[in-house]
């Protein structure tokens, strides 16, 4: 008798290759996002585990029912077989097992083994594949679906992740779990992208037949519980299953412990005649995407960069004149970089243009500059001065190219403080200068004020930051003033067709500062903690990104940063890529360098610095480095950057980048 370990090993030794080869049509990559569950659309209460361990090894648990409606398990492990039309899994032996008691009763060596046939598995696509057996007298071939996505095991997704489903530690865990001293039944689970784990365990019941139990659970501290484990009966195998015959039960629940290579399980049965019990569990099976510990991609795992220089001039610190400094504040889809002097004048640069064009005619004032895409215009703000050349309001205005700045129409405030926009350009959002109420503007309705949550303070103003596409959405922050000395309270805000909403965390605080949007405003994007911030919450300071129903999902800590508040300011119109800024720490506690970060679903947060560095650059001589602006696919960066002058004349040197990010081609494309 062979034990559940040794099915492993002398099946992936016996591989053999009789089985024919799938349609070629049909038959595509192989890849880690094939690991997963997996059912037939129409025969929904039974369905397959499948992991892919590497290029060239995978193992299938398939969970069904025998031919008098109780369940059964099959395993088999296979071997990935390509030709020049395509790939598939072979699983030459697949086995079912008997003899096995439940819990305390299980003795290893009352497990038998008993080979019943063949399988072969093959994808259309990420989505969609075939899955052929020959077993038990019956043949036939199936149409099948994902049922799951596993947390870090991706196929040919977007390639930065999904901005709602980041890779978290648990991922590594995905995989085989059993006890060497009760080989023969065991755990398989799979960490998804959802971040709740599956687990069907492939057990027997109190006479010997086989039973598996599923359920789906959440981490809960240091465990991993699974409140409502299920059994099901009453299908037939093979050409006579129906779902419809499909029964399902409560079973108990279950706990596990675990580690990248050791854990424990505990379980507590509600269904008459089986014990409570635990079991300690080593690692039979793991992936290698995700590995665990996980890994996270570099940027440059995923990506070559490129890149350029913006030919911004550099004051030459000669006596008498005055030193002029170029910030880039705006970029556009197809890497034109805008922005303006400290003579407030501004300045477009062209990509491939040698030298910047200075854009003459009024005084613009700092700070906010945006491409509106949907008519590619630079819109920024006109400072209204009086006689004596103070500043008395900002009025939004574009540059015509043949006629110069423009102001835009259907402001109705004296003073609009621009702040920004839709990705699609058509909407406008800032605050009103003495009114402090934010607004929204579009050319068809104008500018049109937003009111604000009700306060216990008398004082108080608004800012919207982004626009969803379609107008119905703002998001920004609301700031009440307490007085007396007390620090404003800050609140990130969103307004949900005109009403405002307060941004709060799944630990009950409010947070601080909405920045940026996805194209629906559906993933709004910001840093830090308002009001109302836990004593001992988690995550204090840290980026972080919202939804609805997700709550909060925070970035993490760059390893030599500062206690300052990061902020996530720009995004890809999906919210997969964002740029913002952490302070660098410094040895003496005071406020530190300003860095920028980039942060992914799939890498997590990274220090562009570092990102440069590899590439040879040597960022450590700036002492600024802001981001600029993303674009809408997340694969161009605009930064600026400061350093000491060169020139002792000169006390400081602006520049301004574009990083262009060309995609790898991934092993298991």
């Amino acid at each position: 008798m062979r034990n559940y370990l040794a099915v492993l090993i002398v099946s992936v030794a016996s591989v053999a290759h009789g089985l024919p080869a799938p349609p070629a049509d049909d038959a595509q990559i192989v890849g880690p996002g094939h690991t997963a569950h997996w059912y037939v659309p129409e025969g929904s209460g039974a369905g397959w585990t499948l992991e892919v361990h590497d290029d060239e090894s995978a193992l299938v648990y398939w969970f069904t029912y025998d031919e008098s409606g109780n369940q059964r398990w099959l395993i088999g492990t296979g071997e990935i077989q390509r030709n020049s039309e395509g790939e598939w899994i072979e699983f030459p032996e697949l086995y079912v097992t008997s003899g096995g008691k439940f819990g305390t009763a299980f003795d290893p060596d009352d497990v038998e083994m008993e080979l019943v046939g063949q399988a072969t598995m093959w994808f259309a696509d990420c989505l969609q594949g075939k899955f052929y057996y020959d077993a038990f007298g019956q043949e036939q071939t199936l149409p099948i679906e994902r049922l799951t996505r596993t947390m870090g095991a991706e196929c040919r997704s977007a390639i930065h992740g999904y901005p709602l489903e980041p890779i978290t530690e648990d991922a590594g865990l995905s995989g085989s779990w059993f006890n060497p001293s009760e080989a023969g039944h065991g755990f398989s689970m799979q960490w998804m992208s959802r971040d709740e784990a599956l687990i069907i365990w492939y057990a027997y019941d109190r006479d010997g037949n086989q039973k598996w139990l599923i359920g789906v659970g959440s981490r809960d501290d240091e465990q991993i519980v699974f409140p409502e484990m299920a059994v099901t009966s009453g299908a037939r195998f093979g050409e006579a299953f129906d779902p419809q015959d499909v029964e399902q039960q409560p079973w108990g629940m279950l706990a596990l412990e675990l580690d990248c290579s050791t854990g424990v399980i505990a379980w507590e049965a509600t269904e008459s005649g089986y014990d409570t019990g635990t079991l300690e569990l080593e690692r039979l099976t793991g992936l290698t995407r995700p590995a665990c510990p996980v890994q996270r991609p570099r940027l440059s795992d995923l990506y070559e960069f490129e890149i350029t220089e913006v030919p911004v001039p550099i004051p030459d610190g000669t006596p008498g004149q005055p030193q002029i400094h170029y910030h880039a504040e705006a970029m556009a889809e197809d890497g034109t970089v805008a922005g303006y002097d400290n003579a407030g004048r501004g300045w477009i640069w062209q990509p491939g243009e040698s030298s910047i064009e200075q854009l003459d005619g009024e005084i613009i004032s700092g700070n906010t500059m945006l491409w509106l895409e949907e008519t590619n215009e630079l819109v920024a703000m006109r400072r209204e001065e009086d006689s004596v050349g103070s500043l008395v309001g900002v009025i939004p205005v574009r540059w015509v190219p043949s006629e110069g700045w423009e102001d835009l129409p259907g402001f109705n405030l004296d003073s609009s403080i621009l702040s920004g926009s839709s990705n699609s350009g058509r909407y406008l959002t800032g605050a009103g200068r003495e009114e402090e109420r934010s607004w929204i503007w579009d050319a068809d309705n104008g500018q049109r004020l937003l009111s604000l949550s009700p306060s216990e303070y008398p004082n108080l103003n608004g800012r919207g930051e982004a626009v969803s596409n379609d107008g119905r959405i703002v998001a920004g922050m609301q700031v009440d003033f307490p007085g007396n000395g007390n620090f404003p309270r800050e609140r990130a805000t969103w307004w949900v067709d005109e009403e405002p909403e307060l941004l709060r965390d799944q630990y009950g605080a409010v947070l601080r500062w909405a920045f940026a949007c996805d194209d629906e405003c559906s993933i709004i994007l910001g840093g830090d903690q308002g009001a109302e911030v836990p004593t001992d919450h988690p995550h204090a300071g840290q980026a972080w990104l919202w939804n609805e129903d997700h709550g909060a999902i925070y970035f993490g800590e760059l390893p030599h940063s500062n206690d300052w508040p990061n902020f996530a300011q720009f995004a890809s119109h999906d919210g997969s890529l964002a740029i913002g800024t952490y302070q660098r720490a410094r040895s003496s506690g005071a406020s530190g360098q300003v860095r920028t970060f980039v942060w992914t679903p799939s890498t997590g947060i990274v220090s562009m610095t570092d990102v440069l560095s590899e590439l040879g650059y040597s960022p450590s001589r700036w002492d600024q480095v802001r981001p600029v602006g993303v674009s809408a696919d997340g694969r161009r960066i605009a930064i600026r950057t400061s350093e000491a002058g060169t020139n002792p004349a000169v006390h400081r040197e602006w520049r301004a980048w574009v990083i262009e990010l060309a995609p790898r081609r991934q092993s298991h494309e």
